[in-house]
């Protein structure tokens, strides 16, 4: 399970790629949308074991959802991932 926060839009997203963040975006079922901070070597492993078809189970303000990846952005150098989408299944 990765820990999922909403992010501090006050915060640039290069200095929190610096810090080792991943930023994104959730999708919920409702229709609400959320910008989101997770750890980026948590979920850059999962990746890149298990592919981006993967199921993932995330911690979201005290909830546990089950997400998919819709679209992950790469950085061009260093190819580790730098934005995700993440859709409520």
């Amino acid at each position: 399970m990765i820990e999922v926060k909403i992010r501090d839009l006050k915060k640039k997203g290069r200095s929190l790629r610096s810090e080792g963040i991943i930023t994104g975006t959730l999708k919920r079922k409702d229709g609400r949308i959320f910008n989101i901070e997770m750890n980026g070597n948590n979920l850059d492993t999962l990746v890149n074991r298990d592919g981006l078809s993967l199921s993932l189970s995330i911690s979201f303000e005290r909830e546990v959802i089950n997400t998919k990846i819709t679209r992950v952005q790469r950085d061009v150098l260093h190819h580790n991932i730098i934005n995700v989408d993440l859709l409520e299944k």
